[in-house]
Parts: C-alpha cells; structure tokens; sequence
C-alpha cells in the first residue's frame, strides 16, 4: 500500500486525476511438491465485515479463478473431500482518501527590457522564482484479492498464497477482478504432466 500511496504522490503533483496500478505478490512453501496435487475446491468468497460484494460479482470473480486453474492444468470438484488442496479466497473493494501535502518547485518568468539610451536593442532576461503547489486531498478506488491454498484434510496448512492489489480507472468491478486475479495466478506453478512410462522390455 505505500507503494500506491507514492504513486498518488508523483501522479497528483503532476494533475492526474486517474490512477491505474497493480501490484502481485506470492509466496510459497519450498518443501510442498506440486506435481502431486491434482483436483481443487473451490471456497465461497470472504470479506470484511461491512464489505459485502453483490452474489453475481462473487460468483464471477470465483468462475474467473476457477478457470485460471483449469487453464493450468488442475481439475475442479464439488466435494471437498475429493480435492487435494482447498482454494479460499477474500475480497475487497473500497474508497480511500491520501492527502497530497504541499511542495515547493521552481517557475521562471520572462521579463522584456526595452532600448535603452544608447539605442540598444530589446532583450529578455527569464528570473527563477519559488512557488508551492497546494497540499490536496484525493480519493482513490482500492480493489484487493487474496488467494489461499490449502491442503485439504486435517492438517489444513497453507502450501500457497498470492495477493493482488489495484486502483482501476475503470468502474467494471468484473474487469477489475479478472485482471487481479488473472496476475496473482500467473504465479502459481503450473500442473505437471506426469513422465510417460518406458517401454519394458521382454
């Protein structure tokens, strides 16, 4: 997040009343062998209290994941009980507001002088001079998604976990989730094929 609030600090000293930026990050368990896992479940979307996104956008932004990790190579289950590794995933959507303080900058100033006495031809001389841009406050969209995996059973342990966070230009919360989502996914390996078994030989 001070990453973003930096941007909006160079950005809005310079006029600009849209933002688009996204960052991603992952982290990984270096000892869990993705090769053997194969089928996932997918849970319901969770979020803070008071941030209750609308059921259809929920079930969007759960088909968009979903068909990320297809696309990679897993397969998807109804029951729990028959996956390898559980998908929760938290979402949030919502206004905030930095505040721009003041700074000092450099202007320059053209001045004409006219001839002088001696018929000496016009000139201009340019005079620097300090001048300050006013503080302001701005207020941005922030949409963020986490994505965690879990071994499905007892043990429950995270294996993986990726977080995405934006401020969109754009109002289309599903363009915004997909976007999100599709980048944190980028980072989770893909699915192993397993090795083709040699011919035994008679």
């Amino acid at each position: 997040m001070k990453r973003i609030l930096f941007l909006l600090l160079c950005l809005g000293l310079c006029g600009c009343s849209t933002i688009p930026y996204l960052e991603t990050q992952a982290l990984n368990d270096p000892s869990i062998h993705y090769e053997s896992y194969n089928s996932f479940y997918l849970m319901e979307i969770s979020g803070k209290k008071g941030n209750k996104s609308h059921p259809l956008i929920e079930k969007h932004l759960l088909s968009s994941i979903k068909n990320n990790l297809i696309s990679k190579g897993y397969v998807s289950t109804d029951d729990i009980t028959k996956s390898d590794f559980t998908v929760c995933v938290q979402y949030i959507s919502k206004y905030e507001e930095s505040y721009i303080p003041p700074k000092n900058y450099t202007a320059y100033e053209d001045i004409k002088v006219k001839k002088g006495a001696n018929n000496n031809p016009e000139y201009t001389i340019t005079f620097p001079y300090e001048k300050k841009t006013p503080g302001e406050n701005i207020n941005f969209y922030v949409s963020r998604i986490d994505i965690s995996m879990l071994n499905t059973g007892e043990s429950g342990e995270l294996i993986w976990e990726g977080k995405g966070v934006m401020t969109p230009t754009t109002s289309d919360i599903t363009e915004v989730g997909d976007k999100i989502i599709t980048e944190i996914l980028k980072k989770f390996p893909k699915k192993q094929k397993p090795k083709p078994k040699s011919l035994v030989q008679k």
